[in-house]
């Protein structure tokens, strides 16, 4: 397996994948991932097996701890940056920064985790790309019991993603 950053000479691989992976209506085109690589190249790994593109994760990445002082005084409210996420995302799967003795309580207490859920643990410990989720705020996630915040998720959430990608894409 080897890992690096994207080129434009790729660009047919990425989207060669992204074809496989979502449906036309979803997938996103040659053009928009060439506006993502002029923009944060550095920022968009690729995984190949032999020659053959596996997988691909694209983002950006900040040194800035708080981007939400903006949002925080135009909406009065407060938030907050935490290293804890209720739930597995995507991007569960860039970064294990917890200590290798964290690790190893979860795959001695998840059992079979080497034939129901097995991960690449080393792998994504040497990718550690940085990343940032951004969710709604509700309760009972999963559940036939969950619900969401509208007002927060709905109207302050978009607006929170809407002015963290303009400030990126400046």
């Amino acid at each position: 397996m080897n890992i690096r950053t994207a080129t434009l000479q790729d660009i047919d691989q990425i989207a060669a994948v992204e074809k496989e992976c979502f449906p036309a209506a979803e997938a996103a085109t040659k053009e928009e991932f060439e506006q993502r690589l002029s923009h944060y190249a550095d920022y968009f790994w690729l995984m190949f097996e032999d020659d053959t593109l596996i997988a691909f994760v694209d983002g950006m990445v900040t040194d800035q701890e708080n981007l939400t002082d903006e949002m925080s005084a135009e909406y009065d409210v407060t938030y907050r940056i935490m290293r804890f996420y209720p739930s597995l995302s995507d991007s569960s799967y860039l970064n294990i920064d917890d200590p290798e003795e964290s690790v190893e309580a979860l795959v001695k207490n998840f059992p079979g985790f080497d034939t129901l859920y097995p991960l690449p643990l080393q792998n994504i410990r040497k990718l550690a790309i940085p990343a940032v989720n951004f969710g709604g705020f509700g309760k009972d996630a999963h559940k036939w019991t969950e619900r969401v915040n509208v007002p927060y998720t709905f109207e302050l959430l978009p607006k929170l993603i809407q002015k963290t990608i303009d400030h990126y894409l400046k």
